[in-house]
């Protein structure tokens, strides 16, 4: 995201000054660079809570097996 910002700044400012877009491509470059960089940390987000539930029910799992061993020595 800084890098496409620091892209997008510079056309911002000129297009401030003048009224138009000179750089198309470097416009089209930073607003592509944005938009990636947006769903990467979205899809990380997500990824860390799949993380977070497979570690929780594996612990769920292991808690429930523990128990279970618990009980067939208590018989």
């Amino acid at each position: 995201m800084a890098i496409a910002a620091i892209l997008f700044f510079p056309v911002f400012g000129e297009y401030l000054k003048t009224g138009e877009v000179l750089r198309f491509p470097t416009l089209i470059v930073s607003g592509f660079m944005a938009l990636a960089s947006m769903i990467s940390f979205f899809t990380g987000l997500m990824l860390s809570n799949s993380a977070k539930d497979s570690r929780r029910q594996f612990e769920m799992t292991l808690n429930q097996l523990e128990h279970q061993k618990k009980i067939k020595k208590l018989d």
